[in-house]
């Protein structure tokens, strides 16, 4: 398991409540609030991820949302209701279970059902992911003032699959060719870092997690996700100059300590250095109560929709662009 830079502050510091103030703020990684601005592309990002029929709101039991999904919620029924078939797996007996216990077992009983989705999609080869995996890649993308930040190590982290020439409907004119991205990577004239990971087996993260137990406050969570969002940024950020298609690159960092669920877009904009993180929610999700475990797993798919769709159209055009002049 590789480590980070001795000299590097030690990753338990993102604990303390200096560390947003200070280390991240140092580091042009600032915490948005919900209401502030943002670009407009943004904001239309956090309403197709979050939006939630007012109707559904007021349930309080699966048989209740499922009715009032398949009545008020139009389009988004169908989905509204495959939630509640998984969230009905996510028992509150097991949420008891976890009650003080460590991280661990929250991710193993808990956490790895809502992220059913995005898992089930690294075994079919749709995404690439790392687990509790130490991120040693792309720190001269961080800027000089992230110094002192600790290498990321996310719970989890999920981004785009490579597609490998032995594997069925394989095209050498992919530009998510694994050899193709080695290329890249070794050419003089780029040397792009496509992952943060020494062992290469994530492919631009679009989605980042870190997780706590109930015993901890959430701010813990956001304070590390902070850094591993950052970097992803920077992959990105390398990759716009590069193939001198500019845009607002942007991902999702997801946190959660216990029963309480929250996520941020981490974007960064035009010139300026800085990154922000906006919530995704007004509030974060309390997942004990069955509503907002259902919404929970609805925002699961939805990002997990956007990853395929829109962040890989994104980051496939721009490598396209490389591609054309090796």
């Amino acid at each position: 398991m590789p480590r980070s830079n001795p000299s590097h502050v030690s990753y338990s510091s993102a604990a303390s409540v200096s560390f947003r103030v200070h280390s991240l703020q140092q580091a042009s990684i600032t915490f948005q609030s919900y209401d502030d601005e943002c670009p407009g592309e943004i904001l239309a990002l956090r309403t197709n991820l979050s939006r939630w029929p007012s109707a559904l709101r007021v349930c309080t039991h699966f048989d209740e949302i499922e009715q009032v999904a398949i009545s008020t919620a139009g389009g988004d029924s169908t989905q509204i209701c495959s939630a509640v078939a998984r969230a009905r797996q996510i028992t509150d007996r097991s949420l008891d279970r976890c009650s003080l216990q460590h991280e661990r077992v929250w991710m193993r009983s808990v956490n790895e059902r809502v992220l059913h989705d995005l898992i089930h999609a690294v075994s079919s080869d749709e995404l690439s992911s790392t687990e509790d995996y130490l991120w040693t890649e792309g720190r001269h993308l961080m800027g000089p003032n992230a110094e002192s930040l600790h290498d990321p190590k996310p719970d989890f982290a999920f981004g785009l699959a490579a597609v490998i020439e032995h594997k069925t409907g394989y095209n050498n004119t992919d530009c998510l060719d694994w050899d193709l991205m080695n290329l890249m990577k070794l050419s003089s004239s780029y040397r792009i870092t496509f992952s943060p990971s020494q062992m290469q087996d994530i492919i631009y993260p679009a989605f980042v997690y870190e997780a706590k137990s109930d015993k901890n406050p959430i701010v813990w969570a956001e304070n590390q996700v902070a850094v591993g969002a950052a970097r992803a940024l920077g992959l990105l950020d390398e990759l716009a100059e590069l193939s001198g298609k500019p845009y607002i690159p942007c991902i999702v960092a997801a946190t959660s300590a216990g029963a309480q669920w929250q996520f941020h877009l981490a974007y960064r904009t035009g010139d300026s250095r800085i990154k922000f993180l906006l919530p995704m929610l007004d509030k974060p999700l309390w997942i004990r109560n069955h509503m907002e475990r259902v919404m929970l797993l609805t925002v699961i798919t939805r990002i997990k929709r956007w990853i395929m769709e829109n962040f890989q159209h994104d980051v496939k055009e721009r490598l396209t662009a490389l591609r054309s002049d090796l």
